[in-house]
């Protein structure tokens, strides 16, 4: 058996206490988080909840029927279920990649919004839709992160090469090597073994 490396850039939960979270980092979901909004989610945190701000972010991993070219429909998480959010990544071969994030609305301004983005379209930029948003109140997300609800992963940006694949969550958690790996091998509800 090939021995797992840990991922140099990956960062635990212990460690996020004394490093504050960032716009670009990634919480993995607690293996037995009990919410199934977060079930084995991997979540791109686009804004903290420190200094009193409300936390957001969009979960990565939960695939919606329907796709724009190029571009699967995601949920995004449980808040504004309603409205599609886009998230554009520029810069992608740069150290500092650009993230922006924007509120569409219905469906008909996704559609107005994806007919407009496509003469900027760029070899170096990432774009996905997701239908709502994960948020936490001030101090929240924090305060999860402190009870070891997520595990914080700083791997850059590399997850968009292998965002659809069949468990991201997973391969996330064997890329960061140790005990994260085997927390990735968890059953989903060890109570049915």
């Amino acid at each position: 058996m090939k021995p797992t490396q840990r991922d140099p850039h990956a960062r635990s939960s212990s460690e996020a206490n004394q490093d504050p979270l960032r716009p670009g980092d990634l919480l993995l979901a607690d293996p037995f988080m009990s919410d199934p909004s977060f079930e084995r989610s991997v979540v791109l945190v686009l804004h903290t909840d420190l200094e009193g701000h409300d936390g957001l972010g969009l979960v990565l991993n939960r695939r919606l029927p329907g796709e724009l070219p190029g571009s699967p429909f995601r949920s995004g998480g449980p808040v504004e279920i309603e409205t599609w959010f886009a998230l554009e990544l520029r810069n992608l071969l740069s150290p500092r990649v650009e993230l922006r994030f924007t509120q569409l609305g219905d469906d008909r301004a996704l559609e107005v919004y994806r007919g407009e983005q496509v003469s900027e379209c760029s070899t170096h930029a990432f774009r996905a839709y997701f239908r709502g948003y994960a948020g936490w109140s001030p101090g929240q997300l924090q305060e999860e992160i402190s009870q070891k609800a997520w595990v914080l992963c700083r791997c850059g940006f590399d997850w968009i090469s292998s965002m659809d694949h069949d468990d991201l969550w997973s391969s996330l958690l064997i890329g960061m090597g140790g005990e994260y790996a085997a927390m990735a091998r968890y059953p989903r509800h060890p109570n049915l073994n």
